[in-house]
């Protein structure tokens, strides 16, 4: 059984790259997951993972790195004010101390 798509693009998030995958015969395809034959390995890819052209296999990987990019940044703020907090609490025991 070969998947509903024969061949297309699939996002790499690890190797942050796209690159092309082709359909593989195979006992273990649905409808909606297939086997997928990339350039160095075999996937299992459900069918919205993958994409009719090379650009909107890019357009998916910038949207999912700049999401990436903003979860971090937000967790770095996070941390950044946790650690202002603590020094902040650890000033005022020395000045305490120091009294």
């Amino acid at each position: 059984m070969i998947p509903l798509k024969a061949k297309g693009w699939m996002v790499n998030m690890t190797m942050r790259r796209v690159e092309y995958v082709e359909a593989e015969e195979s006992p273990y395809n649905r409808p909606d997951y297939g086997r997928y034959r990339g350039p160095r390995r075999t996937y299992m890819l459900h069918a919205e993972q993958v994409h009719d052209t090379e650009l909107h296999a890019l357009m998916h990987l910038q949207n999912r790195m700049t999401a990436r990019h903003k979860k971090l940044s937000d967790q770095l703020k996070k941390y950044a004010a946790e650690l202002h907090s603590v020094a902040q609490a650890v000033r005022e025991a020395i000045e305490v101390e120091l009294k």
